[in-house]
Parts: C-alpha cells; structure tokens; sequence
C-alpha cells in the first residue's frame, strides 16, 4: 500500500498496486532549507527517529524552485515508495497536479490494454482527490473508470458510477449526470441491472436538458426497455427523430447502435448486421475510433476525459 502525506494537512492516498510494498519511503520538503526551524526540519527529525526504531531508510528530496514538486512527488511514486510525505502547505498545487496525472497515465493505460495497472494508478488519483476535496478531478476520475471499466468489469465500475451520479446531482452538474448514467447504464447492462440503469436514466430525463444529452438517455433507456419488453413506442420515435439529425461520429455510432439493438430485439437479424456494417464504415470514413458493434450491441460509454 502506498501513500501521500502532506505534512500540516496530513493528506494520504493509497496508490497503485503495482507499487512495491519493500521501497523506502520518500520525504519532499518545502522550498527552502532542511533545517529551518519548522516544518522541513520537523519532519526530517520524525524520519530519523522512524529510521532509528525501524531500521528502513527513506529517501528525501530538497527542491529549489516550484518546478521541481511535481517531479519529485511522482518520481517517488514511480518507483514505489509506500509512503511519500509531501512538506507544507505550499505543495497544495503540486498534489492535485499528481492527482491530475495519475488520472491522466492510469487512464492511458487503460486505453492501451494494461487494465489492472491503469486501473491501479487510476483509482489511486481517485482516492487522492477525494481527500483532497477536488470535485472536478473526482468526477474525471469516475468517468474513466466507468468508461474503460464497463465492460471489462462492470460490477466494479458500477458503485464508482453511482457515486458519481449522486454528486454530480447533487452539485447541479447535469452533464456529468448524463455521462455518469450513460456509462452506468452500460455497467448496469452487462449485469442484467436493468432497474438501476432504469432508475438514473428516468431521473435524468424529468429534468430540462439539452437535445443531445436527452437522445444520450432515450437511446439507453431503449436498450433496457426492449429487453424488458416494456412499452418504448413514444421513447423510440423521439430517440429516432433526434438521432437522423446529428453529424457528430459518436453520436452517429451511437445511433446506429440504437436502431441495430431494436431490431434484435424485434429479431430482426438482418437489419443488425447490415447496421453494424454501415457504422462500421461511417465511423472509418469519419475518422472515429470507435468499431462497429457486433450484435447483440450493448449501450456505449459516453467516454472518457
């Protein structure tokens, strides 16, 4: 387990797993000298003492100018120290920058195929935003564990996303809302969860929103309700006459989805095929990096960021 400390905040975070729980841990002091009479030499006499009754080393870095936080917290991390201690409160910016880029690398990672570690450095920028109280950086950091983690293991994505949903309601975030229940919806869907999908979705669109975030919902609300064989009739025709008129890739895709997946259900094994075929193509053309979905389609992600 790893952590961060800010000394005078006393902020921590476990981090990724992948970390090595043998390192030593790390000391990044305030800008100034080490023996200054406060907090630098504070907490180098704290690491001695822990040194003298452990025997385990730890590392320190002394920065001379702010350019050097950034890069002496995430090193330390990078190489696995179980704890980093992080001195004063002028390092504030720098631990939510770490934050921001564990977000961003675990993110990365996730996009290339390397799902348990990208999720580890991921959900360790999760962990420290949250105690840090950085709302923006809490929600990205559920979108994309959401997004990459739907399918791949939708029942840990799942709570992620409900909490996410639930702040974002509450913060008056609407399009955090609509991404959150998009991508729950796709968690929810490889569950067989159709009335918790059914539940965010049916919240959402009591509320006033934009066109396209409103299509967003219908077309995943139709997902379930097909297979439920609840009554969609009115929900298709308003999903249908706002998807023939969007342009944008996603949304296209999006679309041809929704339309592939009702005629499955409607066993209509034709229509699927030749949809995903044309979404196929539509999205190469277009420059997308989305792949065609083979039916059965299940509702796509809204999408990381």
């Amino acid at each position: 387990m790893q952590h961060l400390l800010w000394l005078a905040l006393c902020l921590a975070f476990a981090a990724p797993a992948a970390a090595g729980d043998d390192a030593a841990p790390g000391i990044v002091y305030a800008q100034g000298a080490k023996f200054d009479k406060s907090f630098n030499e504070a907490a180098y006499a704290g690491a001695e003492r822990f040194k003298a009754e452990t025997g385990i080393a730890y590392h320190e870095v002394e920065i001379t100018n702010d350019s050097q936080r950034v890069q002496a917290l995430s090193t330390l991390i990078r190489r696995g120290a179980p704890v980093v201690v992080a001195v004063g409160f002028d390092q504030r910016a720098a631990v939510e920058t770490v934050a921001e880029t564990l977000i961003t690398r675990g993110s990365a990672l996730l996009g290339l195929g390397r799902a348990y570690e990208g999720l580890g450095v991921l959900e360790a920028g999760l962990r420290l935003a949250q105690e840090r109280g950085l709302a923006r950086t809490v929600a990205r950091a559920r979108i994309n564990i959401g997004f990459y983690m739907a399918f791949r293991e939708p029942s840990r994505a799942l709570p992620v996303l409900q909490d996410g949903l639930r702040d974002a309601m509450r913060a008056g975030n609407l399009d955090n809302a609509v991404t959150m229940t998009a991508n729950l919806s796709s968690a929810a869907y490889s569950l067989g969860q159709h009335d918790t999908a059914d539940r965010a979705i049916r919240e959402l669109l009591a509320l006033d929103l934009e066109p396209d975030a409103r299509m967003w919902l219908l077309g995943n609300g139709l997902f379930h309700w097909a297979l439920r064989g609840d009554p969609i009739d009115e929900a298709r025709d308003e999903a249908l006459a706002k998807m023939a008129e969007v342009t944008d890739p996603q949304l296209v895709a999006f679309a041809l989805q929704t339309r592939a997946h009702l005629a499955f259900v409607q066993r209509d094994l034709v229509e699927p095929t030749s949809l995903s075929v044309e979404e196929g193509m539509r999205i190469a053309l277009m420059g997308a990096v989305r792949s065609a979905a083979a039916p059965p389609p299940s509702p796509p992600s809204r999408g990381a960021i």
